[in-house]
């Protein structure tokens, strides 16, 4: 493969691969999709071989945001979005110890990428990102951890967990939880289908109701 040692050069060759321009609640269209974006992690994985950490840092984390925001608008049956968007999160932690980014702002990213991010199907690896983090950015992100949990108030019992509000803070924290004990807990898409009058019409489906279910938000 050919050097790609500008951000430009590889986010050009990969983001394009990722994104999607319209909604894929067909089945045929999302899995030809998937495709796609398996191929995008292939050229991830090799860059990350031969290319300057930084910069194939800085397009696995482009690339993350917009997987994600495609499998909330697709019908993933098959699973195959999925996992090349859990091939992207895995690739992250092996990238970031690579490019040893300040493990401030490594934190930072984690701390957004689970809790301001509208897909809530997958969780940070908290183990495998230890040796970017070093011991330091390890205790400032348990720290980060502890008060946005003393931030939600009282921890609900198992019955209110889908009643109280914020819960998808305390879902998201129970699986980073999870994923310290070295537990998987990667959540496939939910199958959801727009209307049959909204897939004719290539209208995208009004979600503002299913968007405040995913986010546990409080007004």
């Amino acid at each position: 493969m050919r050097s790609l040692t500008a951000v430009s050069d590889l986010a050009d060759a990969v983001l394009p691969l990722i994104r999607a321009r319209a909604d894929l609640w067909r089945w045929s269209a999302a899995d030809e999709h998937g495709r796609h974006m398996h191929e995008a992690v292939v050229i991830l994985e090799e860059a990350s071989d031969t290319e300057d950490p930084a910069v194939v840092l800085a397009v696995t984390r482009k690339a993350i945001a917009s997987a994600l925001k495609v499998i909330m608008r697709a019908d993933d049956s098959s699973g195959i979005i999925g996992d090349a968007c859990r091939a992207l999160l895995d690739l992250h932690p092996k990238v970031a110890a690579a490019a040893k980014p300040p493990a401030a702002k490594l934190v930072d990213w984690m701390i957004k990428s689970q809790f301001d991010n509208e897909c809530d199907y997958f969780a940070i690896d908290p183990v495998a990102c230890a040796p970017a983090l070093d011991e330091n950015g390890t205790a400032s992100y348990r720290a980060k951890l502890a008060d946005l949990e003393a931030s939600l108030g009282p921890r609900p019992q198992e019955d209110e967990r889908w009643t109280v509000p914020h819960r998808a803070e305390w879902l998201t924290l129970d699986r980073i939880r999870l994923r310290s004990r070295g537990r998987p807990v990667h959540r496939r898409a939910a199958r959801v289908q727009p209307p049959p009058s909204a897939a004719a019409t290539g209208v995208r489906p009004r979600r503002t109701a299913l968007i405040n279910v995913i986010r546990g938000r409080s007004r």
